[in-house]
């Protein structure tokens, strides 16, 4: 018969194929390469057996029966057999039994798997069809077939997720080991542009490491930063503004920071905790700012504590700095009418040690300039310490001033304390005993020298300039340039010029031995190497302190002998250096000690930077100093500085606590002024034309802001009531096309008038005050019934006198600055007329005095240079 007739018209029963080999529900009913094996031998009788379910009760199972006999298959008389069959399958056995067919595999391996889980459930209980279970049964083999399908789908998405999985983790070991070549800063900058580079600017996200990175780059430069925002995924500028704004840095001891140092000090060894405390001032200008956020008026004299309404010009930096760990760490800050005080200074010294020592630094020194400030507040914690071993019946062995029981060295800036010999020296002549002969030192035999140093072609001290050697042209800085070794040997020099030559060698070696910077000095000058316990530093000193004590200024002008703060200051220093160097290679048992480390050079960088950044403002505000102080922790080296470079890391605190806004155990505000004096009555003058057009115009722009913001017609004819067009003038010449402005009621013009009259002369007597927004609103709302503008669906009258007493601290500001940049014409025409006291804000005339001083100053500068 041909194939395709074969293929039409002949079928294979089932009879002849596994149970493994069948699949229930296809078209052809058999699994792909099944092969019927069963009951192929013709003289066989092949057993037909009729199935047949019984008619049963209460669901149970239906009992299969056949009648067949025991038949034996011999696998051996199958052909076209598969060989996964003939392995799978060695024998069958078929025994007849009353209950069904029971089939026997003997000896089988099955290597892969044949059988069906549909037809797995179906063998369980002998059934090859599901026509042939019972209903419920039928249903949970519905149930299960169900159950089985879907747990091959899962299976087949958990197998799809394993492999997306895998391909993950390649990618990530892959972009693991290029990471690996950055720093965790470039890396978490890298993260974070995948993650927000294809977002639109409003949907972009950044973790609080991306704003301080991006708040760094954005006070380093404004335009550069501009610039990398067209390429990079960075925060807008609101965003960093927003950022500093959450920043608590007030003057005086600031809790938060030390607070937050905490954490991180107890982090590191005790070797690490050894630091110095270093503090000068920095001139500022005399400039006013309301702070909405703390209501506080800040430019003011503000130690913490204590405010005064005096104008300030000075503020004072304290600076912590590790020794043998490079940090450093702005700590707080004051600021001052004129110098700090020194018994301030004394009390902020003392007490920025005691918050240190809390924390578990361990400060061994200050360091400061030789300031007038400086030096009483230095020598009243020297007699503090006397009187303490007095009382104790202890002699006084310190070298230093006691805190809390632990010896802290009082040191002077050295570069400052040899800048101050050769300001001396510029007007003086210098009397001293060297190499056992008495001599004298001149400055113009140094500019004898650099006269004849200049004419040849190739200079010996060529870095010397006009400005380092001619009074004329000295701007008093880098005075280690005026000390090079190799100037003095060159030269035929007579008997007097020698003096002053072998005092730049002495002075040279000097500046050698408190400037090291590296374990080991170059070659010829060991001196600038380390301090330690077998080197020549310590016998150096003892001499030098000799040299020091026989030295004397002669003025020629007086013709007399003058003290010289510089000498006795230079010989305390070196006698702490000798008492620290001991200490420290014993206690610490360190190998040798950095001297450069107990140097301002930290502090003149911070300055230095804050004085870039203003620009052509040299002397920034008290606000914009405050700004910039909180961001200048990752400062650097400012090219217009007057010290070295700074090799220190930077901050050990990065504000992140403040930031992010955590509570800060420990941490309390600052106190509430006391309830302020206040006249009862306040006098008021009778107010030009000009004055009441003024002060119609101001209604007009509060009345706007408060009908902007409540957007009531009921509160906006109570505003506008007007009864006639008096001082309504300069409303209407403003009045242009599309114009806004408004006319206020009468009613209202009256309560702002009289509400700025008052607020004017108390401002001055209040501005110190914290809170002072609260305080004015206050007085004001109790010496004039805004009521009489009620609304029955708002409270304006809150609203009202909250804008108006803004809007007067905000002009008052402005008003004061104008003064202090001498730009308020109107005030000094006003001071010309000599007028009383009492009609004179004394806050506009501490200002305009400040003026005239700078002005004056800046005068005398320009005729000396």
């Amino acid at each position: 018969m041909p194939f395709d007739k074969l293929y039409q018209n002949c079928v294979v029963c089932a009879t002849h194929f596994l149970p493994e080999q069948l699949q229930f529900g296809g078209r052809r009913g058999l699994k792909p390469n099944a092969v019927p094996v069963l009951f192929l031998n013709k003289d066989q009788q092949i057993l037909s057996s009729e199935m047949f379910v019984e008619q049963h009760e209460d669901n149970n199972i239906p009992v299969l029966s056949t009648v067949p006999k025991e038949i034996v298959v011999e696998i051996s008389e199958l052909s076209a057999i598969p060989k996964e069959v003939e392995d799978a399958v060695e024998s069958t056995v078929i025994t007849p039994s009353t209950s069904g067919i029971n089939v026997e595999c003997v000896n089988t391996e099955v290597n892969t798997k044949l059988g069906s889980k549909k037809s797995g459930i179906l063998k369980e209980v002998s059934v090859t069809r599901q026509k042939y279970l019972s209903p419920n049964a039928r249903h949970f083999y519905q149930r299960s077939v169900a159950s089985i399908k879907k747990l091959a789908r899962m299976g087949q998405r958990l197998k799809s997720f394993k492999q997306r999985y895998r391909a993950a983790q390649k990618v990530s070991e892959h972009c693991k080991s290029i990471m690996s070549c950055v720093n965790s800063t470039t890396y978490n900058f890298i993260l974070s542009q995948v993650r927000t580079q294809k977002q639109k600017p409003k949907a972009r996200r950044f973790t609080v490491e991306d704003k301080i990175l991006a708040l760094s780059l954005f006070k380093a430069s404004g335009k550069g930063y501009k610039l990398l925002a067209k390429i990079f995924s960075l925060p807008s500028k609101k965003t960093l503004t927003n950022l500093l704004g959450k920043i608590p840095f007030h003057p005086g001891i600031n809790k938060n920071i030390f607070e937050t140092l905490k954490k991180s000090v107890h982090k590191m060894k005790e070797y690490d905790r050894t630091a110095i405390l270093i503090f000068d001032e920095m001139y500022i200008s005399s400039l006013v700012h309301y702070s909405v956020k703390e209501d506080i008026l800040i430019g003011l004299h503000d130690e913490g504590i204590i405010r005064k309404p005096v104008l300030a010009d000075y503020v004072n930096v304290f600076m912590l700095k590790g020794v043998f760990r490079q940090w450093k760490q702005p700590i707080c800050f004051t600021l001052s009418g004129g110098p700090t005080k020194s018994k301030s200074l004394k009390t902020m010294i003392k007490n920025v040690i005691q918050e240190s020592q809390n924390i578990g630094l361990n400060i061994i020194a200050t360091v400061c300039d030789q300031g007038g400030p400086n030096q009483a507040a230095i020598n009243d914690l020297l007699q503090e310490t006397n009187l303490h071993c007095l009382q104790h019946n202890v002699e006084n062995r310190y070298q230093g001033f006691l805190v809390n029981g632990v010896e802290i060295i009082p040191l002077f800036d050295s570069p400052h304390l040899l800048k101050g010999l050769r300001n001396n020296l510029l007007t003086k002549d210098l009397y001293f005993h060297l190499n056992e002969k008495n001599c004298v030192a001149k400055w113009k035999h140094i500019e004898q020298f650099y006269l004849l140093d200049v004419q040849l072609p190739d200079r010996i001290c060529h870095k010397l300039t006009d400005q380092h050697v001619i009074p004329e042209k000295n701007q008093q800085n880098e005075s280690q340039m005026l000390y090079p070794k190799s100037k003095i040997h060159k030269y035929n020099w007579i008997p007097v010029q020698i003096d002053t030559a072998n005092l730049i060698l002495f002075l040279d070696k000097l500046f050698d031995s408190l400037n090291s910077s590296r374990k080991t000095g170059p070659p010829g000058k060991p001196l600038k190497g380390g301090v330690q316990n077998d080197s020549v530093h310590i016998q150096f000193w003892y001499d030098a302190i000799k040299i020091l004590e026989s030295m004397k200024f002669y003025c020629t002008e007086n013709s007399r002998f003058v003290k010289v703060p510089s000498i006795l200051n230079l010989i305390r220093t070196l006698k702490g250096f000798i008492y620290l160097s001991k200490k420290l290679c014993s206690q610490h048992k360190t190998k040798f000690v950095l001297l450069r480390v107990f140097q301002q050079d930290a502090l003149e960088n911070l300055f230095g930077c804050i004085r870039n950044y203003s620009g052509q403002e040299s002397n920034p505000g008290a606000a914009h100093f405050i700004t910039l102080l909180v961001n200048n922790f990752m400062s650097t080296h400012s090219p217009n500085s007057n010290c070295q470079e700074d090799y220190h890391t930077g901050a050990l605190d990065n504000l992140r606590s403040f930031i992010t806004g955590e509570v800060l155990p420990g941490v309390t505000p600052l106190p509430d002024d006391e309830e302020p004096e206040v006249p009862s009555t306040v006098t008021l003058h009778r107010r030009s034309k000009v004055s009441r057009c003024t002060a119609t115009y101001i209604s007009g722009f509060i009345a706007r802001k408060l009908l902007r913001k409540t957007k009531c017609e009921n509160c906006k004819s109570n505003l506008l009531f007007r009864d006639n067009n008096n001082d309504t003038d300069f409303i209407k010449a403003r009045q242009y096309d599309h114009c806004k402005l408004i006319k206020p009621g009468t009613v209202f013009t009256f309560l702002v008038s009289q509400s700025i009259a008052r607020l004017f002369y108390l401002i001055p007597k209040l501005c110190h005050l914290r809170n002072i927004s609260s305080i004015l609103e206050k007085i004001i709302s109790s010496q004039l019934n805004f009521k009489v503008i009620n609304c029955a669906l708002h409270d304006p009258d809150k609203i009202l006198v909250k804008l108006t007493v803004r809007y007067s601290l905000y002009f008052w500001c402005k008003r004061v600055n104008l003064v202090a940049k001498g730009k308020d014409d109107k005030f000094i025409k006003f001071l010309d007329t000599k007028p009383h006291t009492s009609l004179i804000d004394p806050v506009k005339l501490s200002a305009y005095k400040k003026y005239q001083s700078r002005v004056k100053r800046a005068k005398r500068n320009k005729r000396s240079a």
